[in-house]
């Protein structure tokens, strides 16, 4: 890695004035700071990185956009025009259900694109596979495994023994046993729990074969 700038000088005519010396001088040290900056920040390295800086890199060097969670809400029935003939009961009306936009956290932008850019399952899709991105995505906080113990990924993605995987007509089932979870890892959070929920059946979100539906059930 370079960490020293290849500095700019005056030509040698103008090497007696000292506004041109003076010139180059802050022009030397503000281009070392800026590489210093990069070499300390870690571009590459998303899971050091925050807010505008993380979407900046991760759209810029991996070509990943922060996604948008959105479940649409659904619009009154009853007013004129908004019933279909013989299927609504005379007389009623629902209420519209707003929509809800989930804003993805930085944490869970991470674990996104650890998702998409984990190399070291390989790329060859089979039901380990998924299980341990299924597990990985859970455990990884900023998009990295967990290490308290110092024991590798034993208690990160290699324990994949609370995540069933199930395909039935097409619809490919994640089961998540959230007793034997807590036992694995009880820092998992319900929250991050729902969140996968509404990410995994979303295949334009996480690398997903397109040949599949997908579902999660948590029990």
């Amino acid at each position: 890695m370079l960490t020293k700038i290849i500095p700019a000088y005056a030509y040698k005519q103008y090497a007696d004035d000292d506004n041109i010396q003076a010139f180059f001088t802050a022009l030397n040290a503000g281009t070392q700071t800026y590489l210093d900056w990069f070499n300390q920040v870690g571009l590459a390295y998303y899971p050091g990185l925050k807010g505008p800086l993380l979407d900046w890199v991760a759209t810029g060097l991996y070509g990943m956009a922060r996604p948008q969670l959105d479940q649409q809400g659904a619009p009154a029935i009853g007013p004129l025009n908004t019933e279909v003939l013989n299927v609504d009961t005379l007389n009623t009306f629902t209420p519209p259900t707003a929509s809800t936009e989930y804003v993805l956290s930085d944490d869970v932008f991470q674990r996104i694109l650890t998702w998409n850019l984990f190399k070291g399952d390989g790329k060859n899709f089979n039901v380990f596979w998924l299980k341990r991105r299924v597990m990985r995505f859970l455990v990884g906080t900023n998009g990295i495994d967990p290490d308290p113990a110092g024991a590798g990924f034993v208690v990160g993605a290699e324990d994949t023994s609370a995540i069933g995987v199930q395909v039935a007509s097409g619809i490919l089932t994640v089961t998540i046993t959230k007793a034997r979870l807590t036992t694995i890892a009880p820092f998992v959070t319900t929250q991050i729990l729902n969140l996968f929920a509404l990410i995994f059946p979303a295949p334009e979100i996480l690398d997903l074969p397109a040949r599949y539906q997908y579902a999660v059930t948590l029990v």
